[in-house]
């Protein structure tokens, strides 16, 4: 099902739910900026949701994220914290939910006129847990000209080759 596009993303995600026809029971919401996708990521993204009602795609954060105060560049001489690693993933798309669940929760999120930059957000807002299906191939998003470079880069190994090793 392809829609317009609303001014945010949950916006975009609402005007799809209202548009679903009736007899649709999971939701599965991607972002056309991430084309690598494959098959086997779809299947299990599709058998967590049916067990567990809400999961979506994600990779744990290799890097040391630092937390700073708002500010404007350049950031100097300022405290920050480091956030635990060990605990941060990245979300990705796809992301699979029961079709009542995220309609329940995008309801929430217009009513409270909340912004949400994924749809976990909007389930987490509901309280209830969401499954991760952790993404072991690269995943990006293409949103900088470098970023089609490297996605042209990876397409150009084969699709055997994109699957990283551990």
């Amino acid at each position: 099902l392809f829609v317009r596009g609303g001014r945010e993303r949950g916006d975009s995600v609402a005007n799809a739910l209202a548009a679903l026809p009736d007899d649709i029971g999971l939701v599965f919401i991607h972002d056309c900026a991430r084309p690598l996708i494959d098959v086997a990521r779809i299947r299990a993204l599709q058998r967590a949701a049916r067990r567990d009602g809400a999961a979506v795609l994600a990779h744990r954060v290799p890097d040391t994220i630092k937390q700073a105060p708002r500010a404007k560049s350049p950031l100097r001489r300022i405290r920050v914290s480091t956030l635990d690693r060990s605990r941060l993933w990245a979300m990705e798309t796809p992301q699979v939910f029961e079709r009542h669940l995220i309609s329940r929760a995008y309801a929430l999120v217009r009513r409270r006129r909340l912004t949400v930059t994924d749809d976990a957000r909007a389930i987490e807002l509901l309280g209830r847990p969401v499954t991760f299906v952790e993404n072991p191939r690269p995943n990006p998003k293409l949103t900088t000209p470098a970023d089609l470079a490297y996605m042209e880069f990876l397409v150009a190994r084969g699709p055997s080759r994109l699957k990283l090793k551990a």
